[in-house]
């Protein structure tokens, strides 16, 4: 029986294909790549709540909801609006295939916006608790804020460790927005490759590296390795091969190459193929460079200021009328401000030296790299004589971001070619990307916040230790690291609601230090709710200011002499001015001993900070100390060897021998300066001698003595009035043999 359909039928059919066609999003040949969202137009509400979707505190209100103003299509879209700027949002989560390709879209119109608008892509390892792997913060561009609606979407990879993405529609700023028709599509499938990943140890390797190696991780597509080999070359610009070889393929294949044979500011290529039976089935390349170090890091260890070691302590969002209070906390340095505006930013680096500050420069107006290259070309062109500037922020937490390696390179090329003297600074939260940001900047700067409750309690202190040591292992001990401490809190947060205690930054700070950081950062001194000069740690962050000045000692001057990176309490011992300097940090929850092996025997011990109330000094001839650290407690000791003492004393003999013009006075401080000179030749080397020291060190007291009895009795004109200042300096000499008799 043949179908019979009405005029008016006919009208009704091609009316539903027209709106189910325009609801329909389909990409790619298959044709079966679909919305992944559910209920992306909103159309399905429980009374003004769109279903599937969730919100910013889970508080559906006036402010956030499904309203019919709000639709573009159908009857309903999203309502976002606030005056209060507290970057409210709807978000849905849903299931991505790593390296797959996606596309964000949807459908917007503004009313009276003071801001941005725009969406927040995260990526995560797992549904519920995942770690984020990737993120971005796509903006709607500022000519849609008129009030029209617009077709806005957003392409995005999705990372190789992703499985879902949480796609929010936000608004930055204040304002009234409507979204609606908001949909994630697939639309292009993961590539699928042999050679999984392509690895050098660096991008631009610097003149004084002489060696190289380039990874590769391989998964034949067959399966087999027998039949297969890989051919990698190096090229010059002109074609000319510097470096060839052929081996069989391994699924770890690694192959050395010599970077002395590219020239200073070139660019080459290393092209690899996959052979098989001899033809190539698959090629990738890579460029590389010969690129020289900034002229104010020459090495991979500090930072120069005219031409001297800098040890950095820097602010991170510190407002100009903040910086005259920096230095109280020990602050010399601060992250700029974030503007395209030259005359403020000249305004902000005037501001900062004339407070005795310098700047690392931000170069990511609004989180964006590439689309701020004219922006970085012009303010490093601009203020890259300044005499605050340090330095130059490529971006903040790239791949937390979603900024791209490519992105960072060619951003790092820029900014060298033009300013040869200022080192670049990037910091990654990411441990698995420390590799591929450290090698697009001078300095990479970690940031690994234990005080958090993001996976409902907090993380161990120890995760400082571990970020450094990863970070350095990353940069293969090349290019300095540095390290971002904890010293925020913010009480509107679920996640982030503790202050580190002072004694907590300290540990962190200590931690840092002994793993190899170059450099230490608060985060922060603002944000939004909260203000460090407001908070209780700006007290311990004054007191702390001190121990600061020690580390910059330490790191700048001294010399590390001894070192353990124990799991639960790494300690390092070193040597400046003539001293020692002991820092050993618990960086577990239970008390541990620690057992600190002395370079030599024979040591006067003092706690000189993090021992709670004042401690006697420790005097002893053993060549080792132990001590008790509580939970998260960092000690500094010094150590003052006692031929370091001895010596000493000589020399204040040696300087008073010719302060009187008299002939007692002359040979009692002369025999005295060969007694302690006797005293200081039992006291050298691991096995110094005790019992001559110890006669040596007694005979010198009652030398000591005589003459302090002999100045007591003389008139002060006869000591060319110098009686009080005598007695003074044999009381101090004195006090500092006393001990070496009694240890005997």
């Amino acid at each position: 029986m043949k179908a019979v359909i009405r005029k008016g039928s006919i009208l009704l059919l091609a009316f539903w294909t027209f709106i189910c066609i325009s609801n329909m999003v389909v990409f790619g040949e298959d044709g079966g790549n679909h919305n992944l969202l559910a209920n992306g137009s909103f159309e399905s509400v429980n009374g003004t709540i769109p279903e599937h979707w969730s919100v910013i505190n889970r508080d559906w209100n006036i402010g956030i909801h499904a309203a019919e103003e709000a639709a573009y299509t159908g009857t309903y879209g999203i309502v976002i609006a606030t005056e209060t700027s507290n970057k409210p949002w709807v978000m849905q989560q849903v299931p991505v295939e790593a390296g797959a390709t996606y596309e964000v879209t949807s459908r917007y119109k503004s009313v009276q916006i003071q801001g941005n608008a725009g969406y927040k892509i995260e990526f995560y390892d797992k549904e519920t608790d995942g770690e984020l792997v990737g993120q971005s913060f796509p903006y709607i561009d500022s000519s849609m804020h008129d009030g029209q609606w617009h077709a806005f979407s957003y392409e995005v990879e999705a990372p190789p460790d992703a499985a879902y993405m949480a796609v929010y529609t936000r608004l930055y700023g204040k304002g009234r927005v409507y979204f609606d028709d908001v949909s994630v599509v697939k639309t292009k499938d993961p590539v699928e490759l042999a050679m999984k990943s392509i690895y050098t140890d660096h991008t631009f390797y610097y003149p004084d590296l002489n060696e190289a190696r380039v990874d590769v991780l391989l998964e034949p597509l067959d399966g087999s390795y027998s039949d297969k080999s890989i051919h990698m070359q190096m090229t010059n610009d002109s074609g000319d091969i510097l470096f060839d070889t052929t081996t069989e393929a391994v699924p770890h294949w690694t192959q050395a190459f010599d970077p002395t044979l590219m020239e200073t500011g070139s660019a080459y290529t290393l092209s690899l193929n996959l052979l098989q039976a001899g033809q190539s089935i698959e090629q990738q390349t890579k460029t590389i460079y010969r690129w020289e170090r900034p002229a104010q890091l020459p090495d991979n260890g500090l930072v120069l200021v005219d031409g001297e070691p800098f040890y950095p302590v820097i602010g991170y969002h510190v407002t100009v009328q903040d910086y005259p209070y920096m230095d109280e906390i020990g602050v010399n340095t601060v992250q700029g401000i974030h503007t395209s505006d030259e005359g403020t930013m000249r305004t902000n680096l005037d501001a900062a030296h004339t407070n005795g500050l310098k700047v690392f420069v931000p170069l990511y107006l609004n989180m964006k790299v590439k689309e701020n290259f004219e922006v970085t070309r012009h303010m490093v062109t601009t203020f890259k004589d300044h005499p605050a500037v340090l330095g130059w922020m490529i971006m903040d937490e790239p791949t937390y971001n979603g900024v791209e390696q490519q992105e960072l390179l060619d951003a790092y090329k820029l900014i060298r070619t033009i300013d040869p003297l200022h080192p670049t600074y990037m910091v990654e939260n990411i441990f698995e990307a420390y590799p591929s940001t450290g090698q697009a900047t001078d300095i990479l700067v970690t940031d690994q916040y234990p005080f958090n409750t993001k996976h409902g309690e907090m993380e161990p202190i120890s995760t400082v230790t571990d970020s450094v040591n990863q970070a350095i292992a990353a940069v293969n001990g090349d290019k300095p690291v540095w390290t971002v401490l904890q010293t925020f809190r913010f009480p509107n947060s679920d996640v982030w609601d503790y202050l580190p205690t002072i004694e907590q930054v300290r540990n962190m700070a200590y931690q840092a230090i002994l793993a190899g950081s170059k450099g230490i950062a608060y985060y922060s001194v603002n944000d939004p709710g909260w203000k460090l000069r407001e908070s209780v740690l700006w007290q311990g962050l004054m007191q702390f200011a001190e121990e600061q000045q020690l580390i910059g000692r330490l790191v700048t001057e001294g010399h590390r002499i001894a070192e353990s990176d124990s799991p639960v309490a790494p300690w390092g011992i070193w040597e400046l001015d003539g001293e020692q300097y002991a820092v050993a940090v618990n960086i577990s929850a239970q008390e541990q001993s620690v057992l600190l092996p002395l370079p030599q025997a024979g040591n006067k011990i003092e706690t000189l900070y993090g021992g709670g109330t004042a401690a006697c000094p420790v005097w002893t001839w053993e060549n080792e100390a132990h001590f008790q650290l509580g939970m998260e407690q960092a000690i500094v000791y010094r150590i003052t060897p006692f031929s370091s003492i001895v010596n000493a004393a000589e020399e204040q003999l040696q300087a008073m021998h010719d302060e009187l013009d008299n002939r007692y006075w002359m040979a009692r401080t002369a025999l005295l300066i060969r007694q302690l000179e006797k005293l200081g030749g039992y006291l050298e080397g691991l096995e110094p001698e005790y019992d001559k020291a110890g006669r040596e060190a007694a005979k010198a007291l009652h030398l000591l003595s005589g003459l302090q009895d002999w100045v007591n009795k003389q008139g002060d004109d006869a000591l060319n009035g110098k009686r009080h200042e005598l007695l003074q300096a044999i009381a101090a000499i004195k006090e500092e043999v006393v001990p070496l008799a009694r240890v005997y």
